[in-house]
């Protein structure tokens, strides 16, 4: 379920998707006038989403089955002004897929398209509905004039799904990356207390289980903003594994953080303090749940990336630079059940699975080069074992 406080935040329009309709049908239902279309057009199957936004009806829409491109249309009711446009996306692209939600932050349209349930490609359009770049998360929030922060995508099908949360700048286009910070004292009390309870070397090969300490489930649940550089987010924390097939996961270790953070002339600041769920209640129950959080601690430690792998994010981005081909889909399990590819040569033995800390390492060590020309993308998102590394890098 949406948390109340996006709902706040999206909800100033009226969202709607429908499919196996034809264009015609649609633009009717949404009042939109037909006569700037042609009637080729109007009598196509498609798969359409529509949004009322202020006095703008805001309409995506694509083949049914889906070809693209994404058309997009913006009628503006008060002056029956049309503005219309095409989101190219190759068929190569991940993206390449229908809209499945839209939002609004300032003169912003912020369009999602699903990759998998654990990822969607954010496309973000100005006000004459062009791109101006293409971020990898969803959920987002604006927690500053122009500014969001997104859950980055991740591995569906991984041991962990450890959510990082990224600020994206829209007029600049910068990103950056706020949750995790570096050093967080206790996310590493945290990995202390997993450490404890890892199961043996042989359990973990055996069951494709990485078994590093700092790795664990992490969700975000935001709390509330001001909108104007100031959030709360509450981080729910848990270590998991089984030892033998069809077991259930045990969890071994967990943890809530109650996260401020606060933007000032320096960066972000943050603070932290873990929670139980009394606490929470009473936050999510208070008339202003942040005013009630921030009263709880001083964001006062600033706020330094750690880099620790966002799952899936940079190599989403390197793969739409690179525009790689379909494999790139049977990795991501997107619209196949094949499994992860070996992709080693025949000559070349696969190592054991590495961690996501070791895949990083190896991402930034090789950043300044040619990802084509180094590696096959598709090392970095194997699903189904944890990404293999041939033995000659």
């Amino acid at each position: 379920m949406m948390p109340l406080f996006i709902a706040l935040f999206i909800l100033c329009m009226t969202v709607s998707v429908s499919s196996a309709e034809t264009l015609k049908q649609v633009l009717l239902a949404k009042q939109i006038p037909i006569t700037s279309f042609q009637e080729s057009e109007l009598n196509q199957n498609v798969q359409s989403l529509a949004a009322i936004h202020n006095e703008t009806v805001f309409l995506a829409y694509n083949a049914e089955p889906f070809v693209g491109p994404i058309h997009l249309a913006a009628y503006d009711r008060k002056s029956d002004a049309m503005l219309r446009s095409d989101l190219q996306v190759d068929r190569t692209d991940v993206c390449y897929r229908g809209a499945v939600e839209v939002s609004f932050v300032a003169e912003f349209i912020l369009l999602s398209t699903s990759v998998s349930p654990s990822a969607e490609c954010l496309f973000v359009l100005d006000d004459k509905l062009q791109r101006r770049q293409t971020l990898y998360g969803f959920s987002p929030v604006e927690v500053a004039p122009e500014q969001i922060v997104i859950i980055e995508d991740m591995i569906h099908f991984a041991p962990v799904h450890p959510e990082r949360l990224q600020l994206a700048d829209l007029r600049s286009g910068a990103t950056e990356e706020l949750y995790p910070p570096k050093n967080d004292l206790l996310r590493a009390e945290l990995a202390r207390e997993h450490a404890k309870h890892m199961p043996s070397e042989q359990t973990c090969a055996r069951m494709n289980d990485p078994c590093e300490p700092d790795e664990f489930d992490e969700d975000i649940s935001m709390l509330g903003t001001d909108g104007k550089g100031r959030f709360a987010l509450i981080a729910s924390r848990s270590a998991s594994h089984a030892t033998k097939e069809e077991e259930p996961l045990e969890t071994v270790a967990a943890q809530t953080v109650l996260y401020i953070y606060q933007r000032d002339r320096d960066g972000w600041r943050y603070c932290q303090e873990k929670i139980d769920d009394s606490v929470i209640e009473r936050l999510r129950s208070a008339p202003n749940p942040l005013d009630h959080a921030a009263a709880r601690c001083t964001p006062n430690l600033p706020v330094i990336p750690d880099m620790s792998c966002p799952q899936l994010n940079t190599t989403l981005s390197w793969i739409n630079q690179r525009n790689t081909d379909r494999r790139m889909a049977e990795v991501l399990n997107v619209g196949t059940s094949q499994p992860a590819l070996n992709l080693c040569s025949p000559r070349e033995k696969p190592t054991k699975p590495l961690s996501s800390n070791q895949v990083c390492t190896l991402k930034r060590k090789h950043a300044s080069k040619s990802v084509a020309d180094q590696f096959d993308p598709a090392l970095w998102i194997q699903t189904d074992p944890l990404p293999q590394i041939c033995h000659h890098l």
